[in-house]
């Protein structure tokens, strides 16, 4: 299934832009668990084809390819990636509506797990842990790591939710309607945080991978140190329009 193509991974970093308070931008978070058909990974990223149906580890340095995976049922598909903790979860969208996602891991390059999955269900793979998302019903469900079936009953949330692994194996959930953020460690919560006083306009992110949330209405970003609430910062002026990223290096606040 994966195939050896060159050298190592670079060291080159993904370029990012300037964003208030000393944020920078590398995507967007904010109404659902995100993923491209590029997953971002230190001085590389997963590219997928859904002509050849696999995907291709990319050296960031020089753009180089290192491995290819070959993702089963992916040919002609509609291909995403969701990439953290050390694993690429691949999901393939075929014309006839199966969905299936796959798993690589960065390190071995070798299968870490597949299931089928219906339209309005995400999954993804951190660490020593995974997880089904449906942000539409509030359910996050913890999955077998390495077989990706479930091993507890699905946890509920106020609908919808917006979901963002780090790389630990931690996911933030945040209650979109009620302004509540809360960590998942596997099948266990922690206990839910109220961010900010308005209604719907909480944004997810990564800060030197550790969880941030802004609080849009409230001009206010929360950081998060191991999946608990550190400080409450407020930022500079009203937000009116405001792009999120998914995830900043070196961010000061």
């Amino acid at each position: 299934m994966f195939r050896m193509m060159g050298s190592s991974r670079g060291v080159a970093s993904v370029a990012v832009l300037a964003l208030v308070g000393g944020l920078s931008a590398v995507g967007l978070v904010g109404t659902g668990l995100s993923g491209s058909v590029l997953g971002a990974l230190p001085g590389s990223a997963w590219l997928g084809s859904s002509e050849r149906g696999d995907v291709v580890l990319a050296n960031g340095a020089n753009g180089a390819g290192v491995a290819r995976a070959g993702v089963p049922g992916a040919k002609g598909a509609k291909m995403s990636v969701v990439h953290r903790g050390g694993f690429a979860c691949v999901r393939a969208e075929r014309p006839d509506g199966e969905i299936t996602v796959n798993c690589v891991d960065d390190a071995t390059f070798g299968d870490a797990g597949s299931t089928k999955v219906k339209k309005s269900q995400t999954v993804v793979r951190t660490g020593d842990f995974a997880y089904m998302v449906e942000a539409a019903k509030g359910l996050v469900r913890p999955l077998n790591p390495k077989s990706l079936v479930p091993e507890s009953d699905a946890l509920e949330f106020r609908a919808p939710i917006a979901a963002v692994p780090d790389d630990d194996g931690r996911l933030l959930v945040l209650e979109l309607e009620v302004s509540v953020a809360s960590v998942l460690t596997g099948a266990v919560a922690s206990e839910p945080e109220t961010i900010g006083t308005g209604k719907g306009n909480l944004f997810g992110s990564l800060v030197d991978g550790q969880f941030a949330v802004v609080a849009q209405a409230d001009s206010q970003v929360t950081l998060f140190v191991d999946g608990k609430v550190d400080r409450r910062v407020g930022l500079p002026g009203e937000l009116g329009s405001l792009l999120v990223p998914g995830e900043v290096e070196g961010g000061e606040f």
